[in-house]
Protein backbone atom coordinates (compact mmCIF):
# COMPACT_ATOMS: atom_id res chain seq x y z
CA UNK A 1 0.00 0.00 0.00
CA UNK A 2 1.28 3.47 -1.05
CA UNK A 3 0.45 6.66 0.05
CA UNK A 4 2.00 10.62 0.78
CA UNK A 5 2.87 11.47 3.92
CA UNK A 6 3.52 15.58 5.09
CA UNK A 7 6.67 15.69 6.61
CA UNK A 8 8.14 18.40 8.79
CA UNK A 9 10.18 20.35 6.34
CA UNK A 10 7.00 20.71 4.14
CA UNK A 11 7.77 18.03 1.60
CA UNK A 12 5.34 14.92 0.73
CA UNK A 13 6.91 12.04 0.29
CA UNK A 14 5.82 8.50 -0.73
CA UNK A 15 5.86 5.47 1.06
CA UNK A 16 8.14 2.79 -0.39
CA UNK A 17 6.42 -0.30 1.62
CA UNK A 18 5.47 -2.02 4.38
CA UNK A 19 7.17 -3.87 7.73
CA UNK A 20 4.55 -5.58 9.92
CA UNK A 21 4.95 -6.48 13.41
CA UNK A 22 8.86 -5.19 13.63
CA UNK A 23 10.22 -5.20 16.98
CA UNK A 24 12.69 -2.72 18.35
CA UNK A 25 13.95 -1.04 21.96
CA UNK A 26 13.87 2.02 22.63
CA UNK A 27 15.45 3.57 26.13
CA UNK A 28 14.70 -0.24 27.23
CA UNK A 29 11.33 -0.47 26.54
CA UNK A 30 10.86 -3.50 23.68
CA UNK A 31 8.10 -2.36 21.11
CA UNK A 32 6.25 -3.93 18.57
CA UNK A 33 5.27 -1.78 15.49
CA UNK A 34 4.63 -2.15 11.61
CA UNK A 35 6.44 0.63 9.66
CA UNK A 36 6.00 2.08 6.17
CA UNK A 37 9.29 2.71 4.47
CA UNK A 38 9.89 6.41 4.10
CA UNK A 39 12.72 8.09 2.43
CA UNK A 40 13.74 10.56 4.45
CA UNK A 41 16.95 11.61 6.47
CA UNK A 42 17.31 13.27 9.90
CA UNK A 43 15.76 10.27 11.97
CA UNK A 44 16.08 6.65 12.14
CA UNK A 45 12.58 6.45 12.22
CA UNK A 46 9.03 8.63 12.70
CA UNK A 47 6.32 8.41 14.92
CA UNK A 48 2.62 8.41 13.53
CA UNK A 49 -0.37 9.12 14.88
CA UNK A 50 -1.59 5.39 14.39
CA UNK A 51 1.04 4.31 16.34
CA UNK A 52 0.86 6.82 19.39
CA UNK A 53 -3.18 6.41 19.24
CA UNK A 54 -2.63 2.80 20.19
CA UNK A 55 -0.68 4.00 23.64
CA UNK A 56 -3.64 6.14 24.90
CA UNK A 57 -3.19 8.97 26.97
CA UNK A 58 0.47 10.53 27.00
CA UNK A 59 1.71 13.21 28.76
CA UNK A 60 4.45 15.03 27.11
CA UNK A 61 6.97 17.93 28.29
CA UNK A 62 8.02 19.59 25.67
CA UNK A 63 10.76 21.76 27.87
CA UNK A 64 12.02 18.64 29.48
CA UNK A 65 11.54 16.50 26.55
CA UNK A 66 9.86 13.74 28.07
CA UNK A 67 7.21 11.43 27.35
CA UNK A 68 5.07 9.18 29.46
CA UNK A 69 2.47 6.61 28.92
CA UNK A 70 1.23 3.09 29.80
CA UNK A 71 2.61 0.41 27.29
CA UNK A 72 1.72 -3.18 28.13
CA UNK A 73 0.30 -2.37 31.95
CA UNK A 74 3.64 -1.05 32.64
CA UNK A 75 4.02 3.01 33.15
CA UNK A 76 7.08 4.21 30.48
CA UNK A 77 8.91 7.26 30.72
CA UNK A 78 10.96 8.24 27.41
CA UNK A 79 13.23 11.33 27.56
CA UNK A 80 14.30 13.10 24.53
CA UNK A 81 17.71 13.97 23.43
CA UNK A 82 18.92 17.02 25.32
CA UNK A 83 21.61 18.15 22.61
CA UNK A 84 19.81 18.29 19.55
CA UNK A 85 19.13 22.38 18.78
CA UNK A 86 15.99 22.31 15.98
CA UNK A 87 16.82 23.69 12.70
CA UNK A 88 15.21 26.20 11.69
CA UNK A 89 12.18 25.76 9.21
CA UNK A 90 11.62 28.23 6.22
CA UNK A 91 8.65 30.76 6.22
CA UNK A 92 7.47 29.28 2.98
CA UNK A 93 6.95 25.84 4.35
CA UNK A 94 4.92 27.46 6.90
CA UNK A 95 3.01 29.53 4.51
CA UNK A 96 2.04 26.60 2.39
CA UNK A 97 0.63 24.36 5.40
CA UNK A 98 -1.35 27.03 7.10
CA UNK A 99 -2.94 27.91 4.19
CA UNK A 100 -3.07 24.98 2.02
CA UNK A 101 -5.64 22.35 2.58
CA UNK A 102 -4.93 18.48 2.36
Amino acid sequence: MSFLVDVGNGERIRSEGHCSKVKFEMQGVEFEVDFHILDFSGANAGLAVQWLEKLGKIVTDHKALTMEFTYRRQPIKLVGAQNILPKPTQSIHLQSRIFTSP
